[in-house]
């Protein structure tokens, strides 16, 4: 069941969970009023509003400082960039996917590579710090779950929709899952959503490019290049570190 227009608000981060039950509640006209100025969004009715396709985290949060992303100096391997070791596990992954996937994750991987962060696939899930899971969505495309506070090596699930795509082309495909899993990477590292570019809530049409994220992106200068440097780097081997053991996945 898809959820109601109050409930979307109290997870998109514009009403506090407090029992509101009318949409005529000032505060409710308010938080409808404010979600739809971040969409830029001015000619859809407010359920059309509700019913457009788009990320599951909120638009506003309480602590956009960096909240989720790794500490400093968390891989002295490489201490002039963020490294994260990724392990995919696509037992689940929708069958459509797999001829895109390999494309996308090329292209991310360059993405973020040309603006200070390295990821590395591991075949080993226990040498991983990021987890990549596909599971069905409740009325998004993709959630992230990030943890306060992480240590080092802590285990970070994303999830995507696994029905979306299903009838895309090879291209569209290849560049809608690029678009999601950079966005949804983006999360992981503590970034909130923008207006316009990557992490824009809802999808973005068209092509992804290995310098998506210095097109001008919004993030770049309001995140990346703060935390990250926003400098282009190489792809060196991937280091032999010592992670921790995954924690066990949350609902």
């Amino acid at each position: 069941m898809k959820p109601t227009i109050i409930q979307q608000l109290i997870q998109y981060g514009y009403l506090p969970a407090l029992d509101y039950h009318s949409l005529e509640d000032s505060t409710v006209v308010d938080a409808i009023a404010r979600y739809r100025d971040f969409l830029g969004v001015s000619t859809l009715d407010t359920q059309e509003l509700f019913e457009l396709d788009r990320c599951g985290c909120p638009d506003i949060v309480a602590d956009a400082t960096g909240a989720g992303s790794w500490p400093v100096g968390c891989h002295p391997e490489y201490p002039k960039n963020h490294a994260f070791a990724v392990f995919f596990d696509t037992s689940r992954m929708p069958k459509h996917w797999t001829a895109a996937f390999e494309a996308a994750w090329e292209l991310v991987k360059q993405a973020y590579a040309n603006i200070g962060i390295i990821f590395f696939r591991v075949m080993d899930r226990k040498r991983a710090n990021t987890i990549v899971t596909w599971e069905v969505g409740r009325g998004w495309i993709g959630l992230a779950i990030v943890p306060r506070g992480p240590r080092c090596g802590q285990v970070i699930w994303a999830k995507y929709d696994t029905r979306y795509g299903s009838s895309f082309s090879l291209d569209r495909l290849i560049n809608q899952l690029s678009f999601l899993m950079a966005h949804e990477f983006g999360h992981n590292m503590g970034m909130s959503h923008t207006r316009g570019g990557v992490m824009s809530p809802t999808l973005i049409n068209g092509t992804f490019h290995p310098d998506q994220w210095r097109r001008s992106d919004p993030a770049l200068a309001a995140y990346l290049r703060r935390w990250f440097g926003g400098e282009p780097v190489g792809q060196p081997e991937a280091p032999i570190w010592s992670i921790p053991s995954p924690e066990q996945p949350r609902e």
